[in-house]
């Protein structure tokens, strides 16, 4: 327990994230600098900020990126050097922005997110099945290390009960049930549809539209 206790008062969080209805794109966010984003984030899995090949796990999506990891820096310090990293690669400005949780802010946090409780939808699908696809591939990859690994593993159950009690099957619970909510106010059916990009959202997309009987082609970003 005191071990355990020990790595928990190390435990940080460095989340960015933005809202598109109100902020303004950061240049991480940026389709043009997709490419900058992979070096930027690949320069941190270098050891950058936790100088150690265990205990990291960086999560990605098309509005935010989270860096989870184990080290005995403050969180001003930590804060400071993921900054220096960022101006390699951007010339904007985002500190206030950037936020750090800390020990069990920080475990309250994944446990919030993984819910769906930091998404627009409440209970969101998609965030859950990324953090859980991103867990098991930082832990077959052994990048996460033990105490981290177990992290993620508890945050994931207690997200799957909170998830039970803040969704309903008759409310929606997904980005592509919001599209089809969309379409259906619009009074359009869609027999073609159109999709960027290949990541999860994208993908999940695709299947909910293809089940519900339209044409879907997906169009890599890069193309």
């Amino acid at each position: 327990m005191e071990q355990k206790d020990s790595q928990l008062n190390y435990f940080h969080c460095i989340s960015l994230v933005y809202n598109p209805l109100v902020d303004k794109v950061p240049g991480i966010f940026r389709f043009e600098n997709k490419n900058k984003k992979e070096s930027f984030t690949h320069d941190i899995l270098r050891n950058k900020l936790s100088h150690s090949c265990t205990n990291i796990v960086l999560l990605k999506t098309c509005q935010r990126v989270e860096l989870y990891i184990i080290s005995d820096k403050n969180p001003e310090k930590l804060k400071k050097e993921f900054l220096n990293i960022y101006k390699n690669y951007f010339s904007d400005n985002f500190d206030e922005k950037l936020k750090i949780y800390s020990s069990k802010e920080g475990l309250i946090h994944l446990v919030r997110l993984t819910s769906g409780l930091e998404s627009f939808i409440n209970g969101e699908n998609e965030i859950y099945d990324q953090i859980k696809n991103l867990s098991e591939k930082y832990h077959e990859d052994g990048l996460a290390g033990d105490f981290i690994n177990k992290t993620f593993a508890r945050a994931l159950e207690i997200a799957r009960e909170i998830r039970k009690i803040i969704t309903d099957e008759n409310k929606i619970q997904s980005y592509p049930e919001i599209s089809l909510e969309f379409t259906k106010n619009k009074g359009i059916t869609p027999s073609k549809i159109l999709v960027l990009g290949n990541g999860l959202l994208s993908k999940s997309v695709s299947k909910f539209w293809i089940k519900n009987g339209a044409e879907v082609k997906i169009v890599d970003s890069k193309e």
